[in-house]
């Protein structure tokens, strides 16, 4: 003789979901209330320009990272190969920032583009 499922107790998370659902039907729409509305929006467009300022601050120092980079290797090792621009290039800020970094010691530019470990 087998039980039927429904007289089992549903998992724990079913009992979640079900509880979830109650309570987004009973929800109102934040966005749209008139009081909280305005100042969420605010708060959103507020973190969107800054988020945009500092990607432009950060878009900035790598270029200029680059540009000071690419001119100490060229004054310290000679005209620089093109697969050395191409890393050069392509390189995170936070590896522009280490290899500006590096310049003090390497004594060769292979040295200086070796990968490091993370």
């Amino acid at each position: 003789m087998s039980l039927p499922l429904s007289s089992f107790p549903a998992p724990q998370l079913e009992v979640e979901v079900q509880f979830e659902r109650k309570s987004k039907a009973n929800m109102i729409d934040l966005m749209e209330n008139k009081i909280l509305g305005p100042a969420i929006r605010q708060g959103f467009k507020q973190g969107w320009e800054e988020g945009f300022l500092i990607g432009i601050q950060e878009g900035r120092e790598m270029a200029l990272l680059e540009i000071l980079i690419e001119d100490l290797l060229e004054e310290r090792y000679g005209k620089i190969p093109p697969w050395a621009q191409s890393r050069i290039a392509a390189a995170t800020h936070e590896t522009l920032k280490l290899w500006h970094r590096r310049l003090v010691g390497p004594e060769s530019l292979e040295d200086f583009l070796a990968e490091v470990a993370p």
